[in-house]
């Protein structure tokens, strides 16, 4: 589940401790594990690994989120992932603790998926498509949110607030971060405009289970090659395939989901393909502008760099519109 290494590693007392306590309200003869790695320890963003608490003395990762944000991924974890054919996590089961959720997720043994190996890209291609062409009979079967046009459509309208925010607030901001800025401004203005086309695009697209953020970080290879598995579902929803599909190989995708879907050209993938380019792009902006908020130049310095890679592939992107 993390190719990081841990934080820390506790070992004492661990009898009592919130994960081990979670765990073995799902296993109560479970085992007490020597020791607990911590990969993160944010007030709503907890994540421990169990060594040898598991099956065959595998690890469990013991992961607290809020329970207002974990609804999606709980629902996808118990009542989606299970009917799949495809690799996934198994979810030992979850826990609620006040207004948070445990869950207690099967260790992902692999190496980390490489995007620029084709036979990684390849295999991503495939899994991703067995997942889709599977769930769209299962479309609304359960509550998940809407992952289309619109869910990108509010990243462009709060992305765009937030960096007017800083325009409008920061005294740290110098002339060059300014033009960076402004610049992003006005093409998410220019994207907006056409989101009508958007739209039209994803109309005669299928309805599908979507990942939402389906990169390196969130998918392993498995150690005897014979597949993947993606974690980390926190963005799932039902949607148009596009935003899965910018980290795979597109004929790959194409070859596998043309059984299920005759009617869906390669070229048609294609478009889907720059389409989840768009929203991931968008989604960044997004999400890196809350990076601006302390003003101070140091602090600015980096997502400053990191907007201004982002904001040029917006602007290459858009041109298609």
């Amino acid at each position: 589940m993390s190719r990081r290494r841990p934080r820390r590693i506790l070992d004492h007392c661990l009898d009592d401790h919130p994960a081990v306590l979670a765990w073995r309200a799902i296993e109560p003869h479970g085992v007490v594990p020597e020791r607990i790695e911590v990969f993160c320890d944010s007030p709503n963003w907890l994540l421990y690994a169990l060594p040898g608490v598991g099956p065959a003395g595998s690890t469990v990762f013991a992961k607290r989120r809020l329970r207002s944000t974990a609804a999606a991924e709980r629902a996808v974890y118990e009542r989606i992932l299970p009917l799949l054919p495809v690799a996934t996590p198994r979810c030992y089961g979850c826990r609620e603790d006040g207004e948070f959720v445990w869950f207690l997720l099967q260790a992902v043994e692999g190496v980390p998926y490489d995007e620029s190996n084709p036979e990684h890209l390849a295999m991503a291609g495939r899994w991703v498509a067995a997942m889709h062409t599977v769930t769209t009979s299962l479309v609304h079967s359960t509550a998940l949110p809407e992952a289309g046009p619109e869910r990108y459509l509010a990243h462009i309208v709060s992305g765009r607030q937030t960096l007017r925010r800083c325009l409008s607030t920061s005294q740290a901001l110098d002339p060059a971060g300014r033009r960076i800025i402004e610049q992003i401004v006005t093409r998410l203005d220019h994207v907006e405009a056409c989101w009508h086309s958007i739209r039209a695009r994803c109309q005669d697209a299928p309805t599908t289970l979507v990942h939402g953020d389906f990169r390196p970080k969130n998918v392993f290879v498995r150690h005897n090659g014979t597949g993947l598995v993606a974690f980390d579902w926190e963005t799932a929803g039902w949607g148009p395939p596009a935003p899965d599909l910018t980290k795979i190989d597109a004929a790959a995708y194409w070859r596998a989901v043309r059984e299920s879907w005759g009617a869906v050209s390669f070229d048609t993938v294609v478009e889907w393909v720059s389409l989840g380019q768009l929203f991931q792009t968008i989604a960044a902006i997004d999400w890196k502008g809350t990076e601006l908020a302390v003003d101070t130049t140091e602090a600015l310095a980096t997502p400053l760099v990191s907007l201004k890679l982002i904001g040029a592939r917006l602007t290459t992107l858009s041109e298609f519109l």
